[in-house]
């Protein structure tokens, strides 16, 4: 077994735990499982005027407004029509003064994964022109290479920001 050390690089952050898998497109990723509240079925968003072409909108969950992001436009990927598979996580995000939630909409949620700190691989360099400080490592399931993102910087601070504008302004 090996100990991390604080003063050492990123990858010396204990990463090793339980993480919620789900599908955007062929990919799989995974997030720690301390970042999810609850996982919905798909339902009707309300379309929001204005807002970046990868927030689909708002739901109404339980009386709460909570926005919701399409991780496959976040990430690129080609649009898809809403089917039965697709559901939202409901996450939380921390802000300096308090904690967001905020729904993604993936194709299919997995399965709860508990993964080794030793079995979580780095993030191959890529060159600087392609962002990769949103994922936290690789962590290798067989043939399958699951991507574990580091949500909130898959969603940056400026976007958390936002986010807690919608917020503020549909929950009062």
């Amino acid at each position: 077994m090996s100990e991390t050390n604080d003063n050492d690089s990123n990858n010396s952050i204990a990463l090793g735990g339980q993480y919620m898998s789900f599908i955007l497109g062929k990919q799989t990723f995974a997030i720690p499982i301390l970042t999810v509240k609850e996982i919905i079925s798909l339902m009707s968003i309300t379309p929001i005027p204005r807002i970046p072409s990868d927030y689909r909108g708002v739901i109404n969950l339980r009386g709460t407004i909570i926005p919701v992001v399409d991780l496959r436009i976040r990430f690129g990927m080609d649009a898809k029509p809403d089917d039965n598979d697709m559901g939202i996580i409901v996450i939380y995000l921390e802000e300096e003064t308090r904690t967001i939630e905020l729904g993604v909409i993936i194709d299919d949620v997995q399965e709860v994964l508990d993964i080794a700190q030793d079995d979580i691989g780095p993030v191959p360099e890529f060159g600087e022109s392609v962002e990769t400080e949103f994922l936290l490592g690789l962590y290798q399931k067989g043939e399958e290479v699951i991507s574990l993102l580091d949500i909130e910087k898959a969603l940056s601070i400026k976007e958390i920001e936002n986010i807690s504008k919608i917020n503020q302004k549909t929950n009062k």
